[in-house]
């Protein structure tokens, strides 16, 4: 793949739908959001007019922010010559045709959706046959779709855990519920799930059923996942939506992981390693059959931290390695997507960027990604987009919770629930002011203890000791031989560890009331990217040639509960080792 030059010009992207490109940046943004603008309003009006006007208000927000996000990345990674046939498609997908005319469109939905999903593949795999690395690309896909089948149903993870934990035997009977194992079924009577899933279907349904009562759901405050999962995800096929919607965001997040370890100056194999463990994570096979958003926030940790630090790479190419710029010249994720450069496509990427980092905390509650995304922006001299972000997240939040869900919609979910997360953080809140006030210091100390411990066993205990030890190496180095590019990736470990440890121990008081232990270590697990580039960067100086035994060893771990033996699952939920039996 050639580099990038930003002064190329060709007929094929001289213009968009008849505005030139040449055209002043805020012209073709003022341009752009027009567009989006009007094609949310028409889908609004397109569900209004077909399902009634409650459920057209209620998809305005989530609409308008999905098209954003398809219409920057059609930009940035499609042919302009199918600028318009390709941002077609998504708006299409939002008309919900097997809703508002016929079941019987149901295929052509699922076509387009798997159209759109295909074509940002295609360009996530010129990257990777750019790179030399397609083969391994190929076998990450691999390990997540046998990671995926093989803990479905009762052999998911979330599924049988809470039956271990209280030494419950299974008991699932097709088609009803059962809260003694809390093995439910979702849909289809005989694919068992966790009970937690009869809340997160709410988020999906009101997109489409005039007169669903949500009032019960203690999972409303997030919308993000549950829109885009019901696009597709119509009766009696939304499992099969999420499961598409999760392995595509599994292999995005290990992509991610990727192309992080390049720009932050590692060697490819420590990157192909990284990517290969990534495939095998314990967050994803332990949500990975589950309909709800955690794989998504999981993912995310990933992909967020990719966001930005593509945009610094954007605007401050100065801060990687110097045999980055060599080697690849002016490469950025615009060469990732194989997008022709023209004049203001740094800007179009920028906001898909952003938006991508935006869209996280809207489909779950990830405040801590999003303010390590902000620190390493404001480090970087990115304060604008650091603002800027925080504080459109913080708006769209406020929005959907204060129009969309208390005006348009009526209810809010059941949020006197303790299971709400707005509920958990005022009462983890509450607790610690109380420890202040009161100056009960024995009872913080030992909620400090205990999120500790929870954050190590988050990090399976390995990746927060292989952590310890390549921080202290990059700061060794550091003050030895500053390294630009040694540098970033200092302040992304320092920035993701440190800010869920804190997240961590904050939330601890909310873990003693859903945990024997008093601890939920999955709640810290979101570390997991820096922890799998230290295993993988200590495997490379130990290791050599034979790195990739680390991938396969983490392959056989996350697959040794298909035995019936024994399951991580214990300690990423509990933070208890214990058998695992069928």
């Amino acid at each position: 793949m050639a580099p990038i030059n930003p002064t190329a010009k060709s007929d094929a992207n001289a213009s968009i739908g008849g505005i030139g490109l040449t055209q002043s940046p805020k012209i073709r943004f003022l341009f752009d959001i027009g567009i989006i603008l009007g094609a949310t309003l028409a889908q609004c009006l397109w569900m209004c007019q077909f399902t009634s006007v409650k459920v057209g208000l209620v998809n305005l927000l989530p609409t308008a922010l999905f098209l954003a996000i398809w219409y920057f990345c059609v930009k940035v990674v499609a042919n302009p010559k199918y600028f318009w046939l390709c941002f077609g498609l998504g708006f299409v997908l939002t008309l919900r045709l097997p809703i508002t005319l016929t079941k019987f469109l149901e295929p052509i939905d699922w076509t387009i959706y798997l159209a759109m999903t295909g074509l940002v593949l295609r360009k996530i795999f010129d990257y990777f046959k750019a790179k030399q690395s397609l083969v391994f690309a190929i076998a990450a896909i691999a390990i997540v779709g046998f990671n995926a089948i093989g803990h479905l149903s009762l052999n998911s993870p979330f599924t049988y855990s809470f039956r271990t934990i209280h030494h419950v035997a299974s008991n699932f009977t097709p088609g009803v519920e059962n809260n003694q194992s809390w093995e439910c079924p979702y849909e289809m009577p005989n694919l068992a799930v966790s009970c937690d899933m009869r809340h997160f279907i709410s988020p999906e349904r009101i997109f489409t059923e005039p007169n669903y009562d949500a009032s019960f759901s203690v999972f409303m405050s997030r919308f993000f996942y549950g829109y885009v999962s019901s696009l597709v995800g119509v009766e009696g096929h939304r499992w099969f939506a999420s499961f598409s919607l999760n392995l595509f965001l599994w292999f995005g997040a290990c992509a991610a992981l990727f192309r992080t370890c390049i720009l932050t100056g590692l060697d490819r194999r420590i990157a192909l390693t990284a990517m290969l463990c990534c495939a095998s994570g314990w967050e994803f096979v332990s949500f990975v059959g589950q309909p709800s958003p955690q794989l998504t926030a999981y993912a995310f940790a990933a992909i967020a931290i990719w966001a930005t630090v593509e945009i610094i790479h954007i605007n401050q190419p100065e801060a990687i390695a110097p045999e980055e710029s060599s080697i690849e010249k002016n490469l950025t994720a615009s060469q990732v997507l194989d997008s022709e450069t023209a004049l203001g496509q740094k800007n179009a990427l920028i906001t898909l960027l952003a938006l991508i980092i935006i869209s996280g905390g809207l489909a779950y509650e990830i405040y801590p990604l999003t303010l390590v995304s902000a620190i390493l922006l404001i480090v970087y001299r990115q304060r604008f987009l650091a603002i800027a972000i925080a504080a459109t997240q913080i708006c769209l939040v406020i929005l959907w919770k204060e129009v969309s869900l208390a005006k348009f919609l009526g209810t809010l979910g059941n949020v006197e629930s303790q299971s709400s997360g707005i509920k958990n953080l005022t009462y983890s809140l509450q607790t610690w002011l109380d420890i202040f006030w009161k100056f009960d210091w024995y009872k913080g100390f030992y909620f400090i203890a205990k999120g500790m411990q929870s954050y190590i066993y988050g990090s399976y205990i390995v990746g927060a000791i292989a952590t310890l030890i390549f921080v202290v190496y990059l700061i060794r180095k550091q003050l030895k031989q500053p390294d630009r590019s040694h540098r970033l990736l200092l302040s992304i470990c320092l920035s993701l560890t440190t800010v869920m440890l804190l997240a961590t121990i904050f939330t601890t008081p909310q873990a003693h009331i859903w945990s024997g232990t008093g601890m939920q270590p999955r709640l810290a697990a979101f570390v997991y990217p820096v922890n799998i580039i230290a295993i993988a960067a200590i495997a490379n100086w130990l290791l050599k040639q034979y790195t990739y035994a680390i991938a396969v060893g983490t392959f056989y771990i996350s697959n040794l509960d298909l035995t019936g033996l024994a399951s991580m699952s214990q300690i990423f939920d509990y933070g208890a080792i214990g058998l695992y039996w069928k």
